[in-house]
């Protein structure tokens, strides 16, 4: 056994044989060498638990190489499909959550009602009469001049007036007829709301500052600097005038 020991390199084996052996027991005690010998030729790093990290290792990364070869046009088609499934799903989904918002900053009705052209009957104003109407929350006047109110806007020139303009350019009406007054009611010193004058070519005095306007709302004399500002406005018939807009 001895002899047996040192032809195998295993020095172990003296401390597994009996004390006392015959020939019948030498095939066992060559198994026992052997598989002494084999377990003494295995290094460290192959140890039973390495080992089986090393086999999990190597079952996985066999699994992701036959997954890649499986990957054919088929899945990639596939792949596709769901990153753009997803992506318009997202898109959708932010689209509903941002139209609250979007709508909340949307004029009301009120509001777009207020910003909309008004159609006023004027049918019932007389020469010399006027009316305030309301046109996007602001005050206009429209006023319809008598022959001798006509007369005196255009007598007057550059020397009355503080802001000259043609009365040709202020007074409007249906077919070409220029007796109507449309301005603003706000005087363009402060903003004050002017009184109506009768007679001696005056329209508005303001009462609070002392501007003088003639019956075409240009400034005579007083701190305003401008005159009353026009409206656009166009009159469809001869009752009726729409202000906010210049077509019919």
């Amino acid at each position: 056994m001895a002899r047996h020991s040192a032809v195998w390199g295993c020095s172990k084996l003296d401390k597994l044989k009996p004390a006392a052996y015959t020939r019948d027991h030498w095939p066992d005690i060559c198994v026992m060498t052997d598989v002494c010998c084999v377990l003494h030729m295995v290094p460290k790093a192959f140890s039973p638990g390495k080992h089986r990290c090393e086999t999990a290792r190597t079952r996985k990364l066999t699994l992701s190489t036959d997954e890649t070869k499986k990957d054919g046009p088929e899945n990639e088609g596939r792949r596709d499909f769901l990153m753009i499934a997803t992506g318009a799903a997202g898109a959708v989904a932010v689209g509903g959550l941002a139209w609250p918002f979007v709508a909340s900053m949307a004029p009301n009705a009120k509001v777009r009602a207020a910003g909309q052209p008004v159609k006023i009957d004027v049918s019932a104003v007389e020469p010399g009469q006027a009316i305030t109407v309301n046109w996007r929350s602001a005050p206009y006047f429209v006023r319809r001049l008598t022959a001798e109110e006509q007369a005196a806007a255009a007598g007057l020139t550059a020397d009355d007036m503080k802001a000259y303009e043609p009365v040709e350019d202020r007074l409007g009406g249906s077919e070409g007829a220029a007796e109507w007054t449309v301005v603003s009611a706000s005087c363009t010193h402060l903003g004050c709301i002017p009184s109506q004058v009768e007679g001696d070519g005056e329209g508005w005095n303001c009462p609070c500052h002392g501007s003088v306007f003639d019956v075409a709302g240009r400034i005579l004399r007083g701190p305003a600097a401008t005159n009353l500002p026009l409206p656009p406005y166009v009159f469809a018939s001869e009752s009726e005038l729409i202000i906010g807009t210049e077509e019919a």
